[in-house]
């Protein structure tokens, strides 16, 4: 993680304070930077659990529910039609890997 990032970090919670700590869930790399932030930058500690309570309890179930909705539709996929399922895996694995190259690719380019 380097300084440029924890500065966009700064910057969103200094302009939106205990908002940004529940937004934060929903972005991957500031939910992982922004307790230590947040505490650096004084966020009121009563707003701070408040509103991390709030992005656990909407985010988590969410993300599970949406990830265990994908997994069982794949499963009865699966169970319907094995090779089908197959070639939707191989497709859902070689997207995501384009998609990662691409993006490294992309930043590279930028750096």
């Amino acid at each position: 993680m380097g300084r440029e990032r924890i500065e966009k970090v700064e910057q969103v919670v200094e302009r939106w304070g205990a908002l940004a700590v529940y937004g934060c869930f929903w972005v991957p790399m500031l939910r992982h930077t922004l307790p230590w932030v947040a505490g650096a930058l004084r966020v009121s500690y009563p707003w701070y659990v408040v509103a991390s309570a709030l992005g656990c309890l909407t985010w988590a179930p969410i993300w599970w529910l949406g990830i265990s909705a994908l997994v069982w539709g794949w499963l009865q996929l699966a169970a319907r039609s094995p090779i089908t399922a197959v070639v939707v895996a191989v497709l859902a694995i070689v997207s995501v890997t384009a998609y990662l190259i691409w993006r490294r690719r992309r930043r590279s380019i930028a750096a």
